[in-house]
């Protein structure tokens, strides 16, 4: 029995130091893939053990092939944002698919709004097997329940690269990690116009030394050196907001238990692999050419070099918070709030009482010295 989603308000069953380090990438689940610092059981994706690398190229193409696969004959439904990562899984899964395998594109006028140039051209496919389907900020995640498709996210594809950091502090490249301790602020607001602005964190000295300290520990788990502050923010991303990112359609943007028809792109193998073995390839250097491997990717398929040579990363969820299209992203209290889900579909709001028995089960015996 495993955890797969707990409610951090309520359950507070996590060290300081993670809720801390976790919060630098604004994760709003507290756990770890390196598997040092749970208290609970958690049912994450293991970061992979291999250390031998495919191309991007092939990666991704084995993830199209092993999500068809998984889908069991079934449509895919891929939420297209008109950004780098979900056009890349866009692609993929265009490549991979057979020629009676059908799949659903599911977007909003914001998706269109960020790659026009696309979507004139998917306008025109003629193939009765792709299926476009815009649809509002409201309806867009609204559909979990649908049991006769497959969703497909690429939110973890973002992880695989890094950190938008560089964007707001370019020399991130060449500073050593350990430098964020003399930033001002390390603790950002979000980029959503409506969470809250209250940096006060950045102003407490023991808070700070705290995820210093738990830094330091975290980044010997690294699969690669960890030097830079761009280093140390892709590793952050990677090993703790990865699992997060995976299930946070459902838990915080729905507050719905239903979970199994979360896929996300980046979830294979061989992805992560080349993201471990690549670290040469997130960037060269500048804000420009941050995913050009990404990018480089596209343009095999759409030959648009403006896309290629000038297209930034924007966040693509910021829209939908924009319009409070999902209002329980914006708090976890409340008793019909989530607060925990099982990998076996049981689940509990925050009026519920867990049974000792549950608790029991789920706790991460190696981290404590008492029972629950």
């Amino acid at each position: 029995m495993r955890v797969i989603y707990y409610n951090p308000n309520t359950l507070k069953h996590y060290s300081e130091g993670l809720r801390l380090a976790s919060k630098l990438i604004r994760s709003h689940s507290y756990v770890d893939r390196s598997g040092k610092n749970n208290i609970l059981n958690i049912g994450y994706d293991e970061i992979p053990s291999e250390r031998t690398s495919v191309s991007f190229y092939d990666a991704c193409m084995s993830c199209g092939v092993e999500l068809w696969k998984k889908s069991m004959n079934k449509p895919i439904t891929l939420f297209w944002s008109g950004g780098m990562d979900s056009t890349v899984a866009l692609f993929s899964l265009l490549e991979t698919k057979t020629q009676n395998q059908k799949l659903i594109i599911r977007f909003t006028k914001h998706s269109i709004e960020e790659y026009p140039w696309l979507y004139d051209k998917m306008c025109k496919w003629n193939d009765d097997t792709i299926t476009l389907d815009q649809v509002s900020e409201y309806d867009l995640f609204r559909c979990f329940d649908d049991d006769t498709t497959m969703f497909v996210h690429g939110n973890n594809i973002d992880c695989l690269f890094g950190s938008s950091v560089m964007k707001r502090r370019p020399e991130a490249v060449d500073e050593h990690w350990t430098s964020i301790d003399d930033w001002d602020i390390i603790w950002n607001i979000s980029g959503d116009d409506r969470a809250s602005k209250d940096m006060s964190l950045n102003n407490n000295k023991e808070k700070r030394k705290l995820v210093m300290e738990f830094l330091h520990e975290h980044v010997k788990n690294s699969p690669c050196e960890v030097e830079t502050v761009f280093d140390l923010y892709w590793w952050l991303n990677f090993s703790l907001k990865w699992h997060w990112l995976v299930y946070c359609y459902p838990t915080n943007y729905l507050n719905s238990p239903n979970l199994k028809s979360q896929n996300d792109f980046a979830n294979g193998k061989d992805l992560q692999v080349w993201s471990i073995m690549n670290k040469d390839k997130k960037h060269k250097g500048t804000w420009l050419s941050y995913k050009y491997e990404l990018k480089d990717f596209i343009y095999k398929f759409t030959k648009d070099a403006d896309y290629r040579d000038n297209k930034e990363k924007i966040k693509s969820l910021v829209p939908l918070n924009r319009v409070n299209a999902y209002p329980h992203i914006r708090t976890k209290n409340g008793d019909d709030k989530l607060k925990l889900i099982l990998d076996d579909g049981r689940y509990w709001y925050n009026k519920d009482d867990i049974p000792h028995d549950v608790m029991n089960d789920i706790w991460n015996w190696d981290k404590l010295n008492i029972r629950p």
